[in-house]
């Protein structure tokens, strides 16, 4: 879910799909929010940060 949000936050208006269109006609929203952005770089650098900080914290793999 945190995913999608940072794709939303660092996409353009019109880039975004509608969601409450979506949730009416029954749309994947998984599906929807495959869409390429023109803030594509910025959103793989920041997941990519994310990622990284959980491995270095053992965060991932480490359930307690």
């Amino acid at each position: 879910m945190a995913t999608m949000l940072l794709k939303v936050m660092l996409s353009e208006g019109d880039e975004i799909p509608d969601m409450s269109e979506m949730a009416d006609s029954g749309m994947n929203f998984a599906e929807e929010f495959n869409y390429d952005s023109v803030h594509d770089d910025s959103y793989k650098g920041r997941i990519l940060d994310i990622v990284t900080v959980c491995l270095e914290n053992d965060w991932l793999w480490n359930f307690k």
